[in-house]
C-alpha cells in the first residue's frame, strides 16, 4: 500500500498543518493537538497507539465520526482525546 509510515510517535502538536497524507501509518502515538488548522483526516489512517485531537476542529466529532472518516482500511487502536 502507498503511503506515509511512521514506525513510532509521530508528534504534530502545535503545528499549522492542515491535512495529513493518505495513508499514513503510525505505529505509536499521534499527538495533533492544538492543530486548530487540520479540519479532517485522511482515509486510510492507521494509529497503533492513542490520537490526540485536542483543542482541534476535530475534538468535536465522536469516535464513530472519527473512525467513518478514516475508512474501512483504517484504524484507531488506542484512546481518543479530545
Amino acid at each position: 500500500s502507498k503511503g506515509l509510515t511512521v514506525g513510532g510517535n509521530l508528534y504534530l502538536a502545535d503545528t499549522p498543518i492542515t491535512s495529513l497524507p493518505k495513508g499514513l501509518t503510525v505505529g505509536g502515538y499521534l499527538n495533533l493537538a492544538n492543530c486548530t488548522s487540520l479540519k479532517e483526516l485522511p482515509k486510510d489512517l492507521k494509529v497503533e497507539r492513542y490520537l490526540d485531537l485536542e483543542n482541534t476542529p476535530l475534538s468535536t466529532k465522536t469516535n464513530g465520526e472519527i473512525k467513518a472518516m478514516v475508512g474501512l482500511n483504517g484504524y484507531i487502536k488506542g484512546e481518543i482525546y479530545r
